[in-house]
């Protein structure tokens, strides 16, 4: 199996990956943070309302088109990053937050939610 792990949705990643060639690390360490606030923040902030990011969650990321995009799972809230698993019959992607644990369906990291099922995509 090999695995890489890719920023989360939105560009908004403050955990991603990096190899470092040294003779005392042999795979992956976090890099530092690139992001300074999660994509529920920059929406919050940019229209004002510390609730705004529920509402455009709600009627464009989850609603189906044509009215929205239809995610299946969008957690707004919470620093991610993707983890990519490849085998020759599957490949897995999990997204996971900054602690390594599921990202959470939700726009308010106070409000648990569901976490966010793995997508998995069968070899052809």
């Amino acid at each position: 199996m090999t695995e890489h792990v890719i920023p989360g949705p939105g560009g908004v990643s403050p955990v991603g990956w990096c190899w470092k060639n040294s003779p005392s690390t042999s795979g992956p360490e976090p890099a530092r943070p690139v992001a300074t606030k999660t994509y529920a923040g920059e929406i919050n902030g940019a229209v004002g309302s510390p609730t705004a990011a529920t509402s455009i969650r709600a009627f464009f990321f989850n609603a189906p088109p044509p009215t929205g995009v239809g995610m299946q799972c969008s957690g707004l809230d919470q620093f991610s990053y993707a983890q990519v698993s490849v085998t020759k019959t599957q490949l897995t992607v999990n997204l996971k937050d900054i602690e390594g644990k599921p990202v959470q369906n939700t726009a308010d990291r106070n409000k648990p939610a569901e976490p966010c099922a793995p997508i998995v995509i069968p070899a052809q």
